[in-house]
């Protein structure tokens, strides 16, 4: 539902967002939760909902603004790579003697997806500065100065192509 929404809205900075603060909220729950199983169990629905859909919509994101196969290729497999880092974190944030409550690890993941929210709002304004920075005589005279293979590597930052939000 929401790969067709931000589709259909040309938009993906408010999902990812919006699916942050879901996530959040939801490791909160387990956080907080203590003894209450049920406040921990809908918990979990929200972590899952909330990171299951973050990483494909940040991913689409990031791929639709690079243009060319070598920079499409490379940003997209740096994007994927970064993001599966978590399973190598998990392992130590998540130790057997912080059992059964884990605040230490919860915590770190709040911290974590709080931090996402925090570069994904960076992306989406160096976007828009960038957008600005196309706009202007001077840019437009630079690209035109290049040779068309540079324009070919570097197509993203053809003065006509409009990085999404």
């Amino acid at each position: 539902m929401v790969a067709f929404a931000s589709d259909r809205m040309g938009r993906r900075l408010p999902f990812a967002i919006l699916a942050g603060i879901i996530a959040i909220v939801g490791l909160a729950m387990v956080l907080a939760g203590g003894k209450n199983y049920d406040l921990k169990y809908g918990g979990c629905f929200l972590i899952a909902m909330g990171l299951y859909t973050c990483m494909p919509v940040l991913v689409c994101w990031m791929s639709l603004n690079f243009s060319g196969h070598t920079r499409k290729s490379v940003g997209t497999a740096f994007v994927i790579g970064f993001g599966n880092i978590g399973g190598i974190i998990s392992s130590y944030i998540f130790p057997n003697t912080d059992a059964p409550d884990y605040k230490k690890g919860l915590g770190i993941c709040i911290a974590f997806t709080a931090m996402a929210i925090i570069f994904i709002t960076l992306y989406f304004l160096r976007l828009c500065q960038m957008n600005r920075k196309k706009q202007k005589i001077e840019y437009q005279d630079k690209w035109a100065s290049r040779t068309p293979r540079e324009k070919i590597m570097d197509g993203d930052l053809n003065p006509d192509f409009r990085y999404l939000y």
